[in-house]
């Protein structure tokens, strides 16, 4: 089983923290080497956040198979601070600072509980792994925060500090591959490709 995971694509609102709010991307799209890897490529299944950046990823990308638009894989909602510049939110809202130095006990006003987005993360990937076949080939489009907490849960991470979180970037349209070995008690073992 192989699973890919990869981010939208650029946005064209630059400058705004961007959770659930829907943006559409900025063209010409630049594609990774990753992303170019994937483009024209024929999955069995891909599942697509229902935000816009992730749909027009879709399309840019010309990948085809059965498309699956999962709200379990939609980013972070960060309440109030979504759709608002950082400028903005570093002047007047000084807890973002401590969100994310700490966003495990510091939630945005009116958003999502990084124990609520960790746990939609991880059952997604959970079912990912429980549910698809040995020689499948996934496709995930995505966001940052979802790739970065499937790639810590694979790592044993389950609950990754802001530091943590804040090292490790996936770029627009850059993800990673999971191989997975299926063993003959049918254990599922993820690696990490880059």
């Amino acid at each position: 089983m192989k699973l890919h995971f990869i981010r939208h694509a650029q946005p064209a609102t630059k400058g705004v923290l961007l959770g659930r709010t829907n943006a559409h991307l900025q063209y010409p799209v630049e594609f990774s080497r990753y992303a170019k890897s994937l483009i024209g490529s024929r999955f069995d299944t891909i599942y697509v956040s229902p935000l816009e950046r992730t749909q027009q990823t879709m399309d840019a990308l010309n990948v085809s198979g059965d498309v699956v638009f999962d709200s379990t894989i939609v980013e972070c909602d960060f309440g109030h601070w979504d759709g608002i510049t950082y400028e903005w939110l570093w002047k007047h809202q000084p807890q973002i600072g401590q969100f994310w130095s700490d966003p495990w006990s510091v939630t945005p006003p009116a958003g999502e509980t990084m124990v609520s987005f960790a746990t939609r993360c991880h059952g997604f990937l959970k079912r990912l792994l429980n549910t698809c076949k040995a020689d499948e080939n996934v496709l995930v489009i995505s966001h940052a925060g979802v790739l970065k907490f499937v790639y810590f849960y694979v790592l044993g991470i389950e609950k990754p500090s802001g530091t943590q979180l804040a090292s490790i970037e996936f770029n627009y349209l850059t993800g990673f591959s999971l191989d997975v070995y299926i063993d003959e008690q049918g254990v599922r073992w993820p690696k990490v490709v880059f």
